[in-house]
């Protein structure tokens, strides 16, 4: 009569000083659609820890599972609200917490969660969070003490697969944190060719209110070792299906509040790419006033490379950069990302270019690119396949230079010191 909704349970075993077990749990929404299917829901207790103020719970296992959550459009209610009311407290004032929990295993297997707004299109093979499914959901973590001012928890395994193809093959570590720190250790993710490790990750903080808002009083630091294979998160990127091979990534992190900086950052896959730099991000949590520094002391692409990043990610290499074989940079990019200036120097087998340019990005992510190029020695005819014209000395500025469909456009203005054309050398 509370819930206003169908409810069924097939057999309740129960033992009031060790255990209950619930089997066959039914529960439907108010539309009469089913919403919670359980196989089976058991827990193992110490009921007499009660008398010294704690909650002991020796097991939770929670076996083949449904969650069927739907709303009609993105700003109805959701099926489930009526049970979230019913649960919810009416007391406005909120009561300080005195749980002193600790729970030896909580073991979950064989779960699906669905998530459906009726009213949005699916889109098949592509990660949608309008039409979210997943299915094989596994857990097993322990909780050694949960109270007002302590965490001690284990992530033994949290696995589970989405219907558009993205899969968590292991998620697991361990958590340490009271009032004025947070420990993270052996913190590992696991996707099916991708493994990322958080070493020596510690937080610290001078109050736990602090922690959410992340403000100066957070400060942060660890390391990052990852193997990646991009071809992982090609349900949210479909251009990363045909990625396979794995990239290393190694770098140390800090920061205090919402400034994070990288002192050291290294990637490479020993064959297309290999980058080495420091970075920092301001305001991170905010993508219009994030504010980005870094240098690259080292960034190389292979000739391969440029084929299997640009090749990958738009769908072609255009030929004026697949003509110069392989790039070498070296500089630094600073600024927002809708508005950020990249300097350095680009090596190719065509020749050396300095560049001082602006990149900007407007609201319909169309990218456009204005500043400076100079070089004593491009080689015009390897890169624009010109058999008359040979090397140039030059310093031009472009304004709005763009990619349209294979080719650039943009328009040019500047100096060009010397060129060569039909083997005769002209200059200024």
């Amino acid at each position: 009569e509370i819930l206003k909704a169908d409810v069924s349970v097939g057999q309740v075993s129960f033992d009031l000083f060790k255990r209950i077990i619930i089997e066959d749990l039914h529960l439907n929404d108010r539309n009469g659609q089913k919403m919670i299917t359980v196989s089976r829901l058991s827990a193992r207790y110490e009921l007499l820890s009660l008398l010294e103020e704690k909650i002991t719970i020796n097991s939770i296992q929670l076996l083949g599972f449904s969650i069927q959550l739907n709303k009609e459009t993105p700003e109805s209610e959701p099926n489930i609200q009526f049970l979230l009311d019913a649960f919810s407290s009416n007391d406005s004032i909120q009561k300080e917490s005195n749980i002193n929990l600790r729970i030896n295993s909580i073991l979950i297997r064989r779960g699906s969660v669905c998530y459906d707004v009726l009213s949005k299109p699916e889109t098949p093979g592509i990660f949608n969070p309008s039409h979210i499914g997943i299915n094989n959901f596994e857990a097993t973590i322990s909780v050694k003490a949960l109270n007002r001012d302590s965490l001690n928890a284990t992530i033994r395994r949290f696995s589970f697969n989405e219907k558009s193809g993205f899969k968590l093959k292991k998620l697991g570590g361990r958590l340490i944190a009271n009032n004025k720190f947070m420990n993270i250790d052996d913190f590992t993710i696991q996707f099916p060719q991708t493994t990322i490790n958080l070493e020596q990750t510690k937080v610290k903080f001078d109050s736990l209110h602090h922690l959410p808002l992340m403000n100066k009083d957070v400060k942060y630091q660890g390391k990052l070792n990852a193997s990646l294979c991009l071809s992982d998160f090609s349900s949210f990127i479909p251009q990363l299906k045909s990625m396979n091979e794995p990239i290393l990534l190694q770098s140390s992190f800090n920061g205090i509040g919402k400034e994070f900086y990288i002192p050291t950052l290294s990637l490479n896959d020993k064959k297309h790419i290999r980058i080495n730099g420091r970075a920092s991000i301001m305001n991170w949590d905010t993508s219009k006033n994030m504010y980005l520094k870094a240098q690259l002391t080292e960034f190389f692409l292979s000739q391969s490379g440029l084929n299997y990043f640009i090749g990958n990610l738009t769908g072609n290499v255009p030929p004026v950069i697949e003509r110069m074989e392989s790039i070498h940079f070296n500089g630094y990019a600073e600024g927002y990302l809708h508005k950020l200036r990249i300097h350095g120097e680009a090596k190719t087998s065509a020749g050396e270019v300095n560049t001082d340019i602006e990149v900007k990005t407007d609201f319909n992510n169309n990218r456009t690119y204005t500043g400076t190029l100079t070089s004593n020695n491009l080689n015009l005819k390897k890169i624009l396949k010109q058999d008359k014209l040979g090397t140039a000395q030059f310093n031009i500025k472009i304004d709005g230079f763009d990619m349209k469909g294979r080719y650039p456009e943009s328009y040019v203005n500047g100096i060009i010191s010397s060129i060569e054309y039909s083997g005769y050398q002209y200059q200024d």
